[in-house]
């Protein structure tokens, strides 16, 4: 199922969680055990970099949530919107233009109006309140990350990476899920979408550190999703690498684009199978000429 949750999570994270509706819950024939691992996978997702134990956090809210158990529907809706609030923290945290107070008073309003027990989401807030400290920490007093922090090679507009480096908090986020091969692609990927040009003045501190903070977000569910879809995924390294060599070849914008394609296509077959009584299971065959069709077009275009 994991394919399909880092799915809706894409869709929900690039095309804007208010606008996009997660697959007709009401249509699938889930039980309440499949509902619940959902939700904590992907609060797995959300709060990334060290894992909470799934055993943790089922013992404290198995009771509250075991009052909706009758009504899968509605358990389907509530789990998903706490999915989606997980999606928004993350967000929160990676956007310098939301303070670590909004995202606690959000937390905070979570916590009073959810059927879940307060402990459940205490874990939740400390692992953000962490999170966003090391995320700070590398800030100057200003807010602005410093330009060595962005690094890229003197080739970065020729698509040429092979001394870019990437921040060590941020190699620690997505390094949890990614193999050595994988992890330098990925690297190369992210610091040639912030590449720094310091001779374009159009581009200030904070066009740089906005994008940075996004394509962080949308590469650590990019590199979940690669990493983790199916055992499948696992034995087609090369073809992994291909995939991403293709997203190295385009610009930041247009990965987002590229992705979004990718995301709503996925929860699209992921429907379509569903109603049809058949378990979806989306493959890197599937996805690689997806992005090398999109990749030629934004490369004409």
């Amino acid at each position: 199922m994991t394919d399909e949750i880092v799915a809706t999570a894409f869709a929900l994270d690039f095309n804007g969680w208010k606008d996009l509706s997660l697959p007709p819950f009401k249509e699938l024939d889930y039980t309440f055990n499949d509902l619940q691992r959902m939700f904590f996978e992907i609060v797995e997702l959300c709060t990334s970099g060290k894992r909470l134990k799934l055993k943790d956090l089922v013992v404290q809210n198995s009771q509250a949530l075991g009052e909706i158990k009758e009504d899968s529907a509605l358990a389907a809706y509530k789990l998903a919107s706490y999915a989606r609030e997980m999606i928004i923290y993350l967000e929160c945290i990676s956007n310098r233009d939301t303070t670590i107070d909004d995202a606690m008073a959000s937390l905070t309003f979570m916590r009073e109006s959810a059927e879940v027990e307060g402990k459940f989401l205490d874990k939740i807030i400390k692992k953000l309140e962490d999170l966003s400290k090391e995320f700070y920490s590398i800030t100057d007093d200003f807010g602005n990350i410093p330009d060595d922090w962005l690094f890229v090679s003197e080739e970065a507009n020729q698509a040429e990476f092979q001394d870019a480096t990437m921040p060590q908090w941020l190699l620690h986020r997505v390094s949890q899920f990614v193999n050595t091969e994988t992890l330098k692609t990925a690297i190369q990927f992210i610091d040639g979408t912030v590449a720094h040009d310091k001779n374009n003045e159009k581009r200030t501190d904070t066009d740089i550190r906005m994008s940075f903070s996004k394509i962080q977000v949308k590469l650590s569910l990019l590199l979940l999703f690669l990493e983790e879809s199916s055992q499948f995924w696992r034995n087609q390294q090369q073809a992994i690498d291909g995939l991403v060599g293709e997203m190295n070849r385009t610009r930041g914008t247009e990965i987002i684009k590229m992705s979004q394609i990718i995301g709503k296509t996925i929860i699209e077959k992921w429907t379509e199978a569903e109603k049809g009584g058949n378990q979806y299971f989306c493959t890197i065959k599937e996805l690689q000429p997806l992005v090398v069709a999109q990749s030629n077009s934004y490369s004409k275009g």
